[in-house]
């Protein structure tokens, strides 16, 4: 079950109503007990018009119900986003010509996420609207529109003895709010009913029974009870006269969780109190299934529709991300030697100059690297840490024979191989002589023999 949207027939900006055929009326309030003593009657006999008479209605809802009292021999036609017109079966109440408030049509089985605009053209007799409601979905909007809940709904809460009605007729044809009510004619007998809201209204019936009727009504235990005494012994007594749909108790309330308590004062003779329906206005917390904690914290207290598990789980899980960030922190300071200890990356000019002497080649072109940092293999907090093997650089070999040696390459490049000696005249011998021992080749040929004849005496 569950609440319902409760639309008067005068709501603004959800029902627009068109053609001269409409008249807005409240001089049958008293009579019938309408709701908010107000009727929307169509005067299908008016036919010299440019239009025939329409009313529109824009809503969110999976149904939708049209409660008012039946004059004639009505008849309408409908169309629903944009369908093609048909006509509208009456209900069995409707049909059957009962004069009170009864629900005249319905539609059921509505899509829950479409926008619905529905047009009905009323075609014969005097169609009177009291007002509608519609089965909400998860995108109808509460704020500001009144709610209605049956007497027989789950959500109000009975205690002492009380009697459950269903399917009653009265004198007028009249039909109650889902055909049910609930009474009581034990003094002490309360009804208790949690909601999210802005105001309250309690409506019940009346029967002019002898005796005297008074109830009690407080919102969030809140003194004084307002007293509500629609007998007070001194009515005629007329059992047969019913008055339905009637205000007993209305109050204005700051938004938020509420708790209304109804309690029967005082009773005597053959009275009863009876209740038929409750109805709230609801806010931007209102939801379609009410909290089970709503009322327990007054009118001030805030909703909380989260449950408090995830709260619990996202606070561990907060905990959890900030402790890991913090860890992974410390690892990286240390990593990079910015954390607090002796193993800081140092500068070039605080670099050993003999130990970056051990690392170069004897070929003054190397270019002069810093030594890199020892890493130690745990820091303040006890963790090992990655060790950094100290890196060797190249050193070029050293050539055995100077005259072919070549400049060594900078750091990195590759070491070109030693120049070949130049290959060796025929027949002759390139022996190194013992060091120290060395003798001057002479030229390069040997002289020819002596002749004497080539001499001038």
């Amino acid at each position: 079950m569950g609440f319902s949207i409760l639309l008067d027939d005068t709501s603004p900006w959800i029902l627009s109503y068109y053609g001269t055929q409409w008249v807005h009326d409240s001089g049958l309030a008293s009579a019938l007990g309408v709701f908010n003593n107000t009727l929307s009657i169509c005067h299908t006999e008016i036919q010299n018009t440019t239009s025939p008479p329409k009313l529109s209605i824009d809503f969110y809802g999976s149904e939708i119900n049209l409660y008012g009292p039946v004059t004639g021999n009505i008849a309408m036609n409908y169309t629903i986003d944009g369908t093609s017109v048909r006509p509208a079966v009456l209900s069995s109440d409707a049909a059957s010509g009962k004069r009170g408030i009864v629900n005249i049509w319905n539609v059921q089985g509505l899509s829950e996420t479409v926008y619905h605009t529905m047009e009905l053209f009323p075609s014969n007799g005097l169609f009177t609207l009291d007002y509608i409601t519609i089965a909400p979905t998860k995108y109808s909007v509460f704020t500001g529109f009144n709610l209605i809940i049956d007497d027989a709904d789950p959500a109000l809460h009975y205690s002492g003895n009380w009697t459950h009605s269903a399917g009653e007729d009265f004198a007028l044809g009249s039909v109650l709010y889902e055909r049910t009510m609930t009474g009581t004619n034990m003094t002490g007998s309360t009804l208790r009913f949690d909601f999210i809201g802005s105001s309250v209204t309690v409506y019940g019936l009346l029967n002019q029974q002898a005796g005297k009727l008074t109830a009690a009504f407080s919102v969030d235990g809140k003194p004084p009870p307002t007293k509500f005494t629609p007998f007070d012994g001194s009515q005629t007594v007329n059992t047969s006269s019913w008055l339905l749909s009637q205000r007993f108790f209305h109050q204005d309330l700051v938004p938020g969780n509420h708790s209304l308590l109804v309690t029967l004062d005082e009773i005597t003779d053959s009275q009863t109190l009876w209740i038929d329906s409750i109805v709230f206005e609801g806010t931007s917390s209102t939801t379609i299934g009410q909290p089970s904690n709503a009322g327990t914290g007054g009118t001030n207290a805030p909703t909380n529709n989260f449950p408090n598990g995830a709260i619990v789980g996202l606070v561990i899980a907060f905990l959890f991300i900030l402790f890991t960030f913090a860890y992974l922190k410390e690892r990286v300071k240390r990593y990079l030697g910015l954390g607090k200890t002796s193993n800081a990356i140092p500068t070039q000019s605080d670099t050993n100059t003999n130990d970056v002497n051990q690392n170069m080649t004897s070929n003054s072109s190397a270019a002069l690297l810093p030594t890199p940092p020892q890493w130690s293999n745990a820091g303040e907090s006890g963790i090992p840490l990655i060790l950094m093997p100290t890196p060797t650089f190249y050193s070029p070999p050293q050539d055995p024979y100077p005259g072919n040696s070549v400049p060594a390459p900078p750091y990195g490049g590759p070491h070109p191989a030693p120049i070949p000696p130049r290959p060796p005249s025929e027949g002759t011998s390139h022996q190194r002589p013992p060091a120290g021992q060395e003798t001057d080749a002479g030229p390069a040929e040997p002289p020819p023999p002596y002749n004497a004849n080539l001499y001038i005496p």
